[in-house]
């Protein structure tokens, strides 16, 4: 018996199948959850240690090995891959497939990383956990112009604030950000013709550049907060930090030297 007659011998019993088959389709296109961009358990993430001037055979032994022994001892991890470089030590860290609630092994693993903390030298300037990394751009937006790349990222900044103000942003990043920084170039022929030595520029800045709690003034109820002003806070600042001369008078920095923001290399 051929295919169309065993369909024709048996069409009542495959008419039913075919709309058993149709109904529960439809019924679960009906019920089934929906989401736009579906989410999904985060269960990979990286350790980042900064330990500036440390050499990849120091940070194995003060750095990896310590935060590797505590790690070990989450029993949510699957898998725990270190990478250890000149200054820095890079963690990839993986849950187990059965993991669901990835924010409580999450917690575990942060309270590792405190216990390892604790035998680390000083001197770490930066230990930080990502678990978000499996995040998926919805959007990458380019920002392009002027060829001043401190600008642009200056528009990136601004445009990364006022995005955050829309509903349903959780996260921004920029990428490609080159962290400004103020440079100081001292001209060395004018501080040599006002008997002027760098040691003493540095001491200049350093005591404008103090944190200094004012306190407050109190009068019957009202109390006053004193600003003493002794941070920098703008460029102008220390252009303007005064620089004794031999002969007791004062010059600006900005007479000197050089100012201006330049991205970090």
């Amino acid at each position: 018996m051929n295919l169309f007659g065993y369909i024709h011998r048996y069409k009542r019993l495959i008419l039913a199948l075919t709309a058993m088959f149709m109904l529960l389709g439809i019924a679960s296109w009906l019920t089934m959850a929906r989401q736009e961009d579906p989410s999904f358990p985060y269960r990979t993430g990286t350790i980042r240690v900064v330990f500036p001037g440390v050499s990849a055979e120091q940070i194995e032994k003060l750095i990896t090995e310590p935060l590797e022994e505590q790690l070990a001892e989450v029993e949510e991890l699957r898998r725990v891959k270190s990478t250890s470089r000149d200054n820095v030590a890079i963690f990839v860290v993986e849950l187990l497939d059965r993991i669901y609630d990835t924010d409580a092994a999450w917690d575990r693993v942060r309270r590792a990383m405190e216990k390892a903390e604790q035998d680390f030298p000083k001197g770490v300037v930066e230990y930080v956990l990502e678990d978000r990394r499996m995040d998926i751009p919805a959007a990458v937006i380019s920002i392009v112009g002027t060829a001043d790349i401190l600008e642009l990222a200056h528009q990136a900044e601004i445009l990364k604030r006022q995005l955050l103000a829309v509903n349903g942003v959780s996260r921004i990043e920029i990428e490609g950000d080159p962290e400004k920084e103020l440079r100081i170039d001292l001209d060395s022929a004018i501080l040599s013709q006002l008997s002027i030595n760098r040691d003493q520029v540095v001491a200049a800045i350093q005591v404008h550049n103090q944190i200094i709690p004012g306190g407050v003034v109190r009068i019957g109820d009202h109390a006053l907060r004193v600003d003493t002003g002794s941070d920098l806070q703008q460029k102008s600042d220390v252009e303007s930090i005064p620089i004794r001369l031999a002969t007791g008078q004062y010059i600006p920095l900005s007479a000197i030297a050089h100012i201006a923001f330049v991205a970090r290399e």
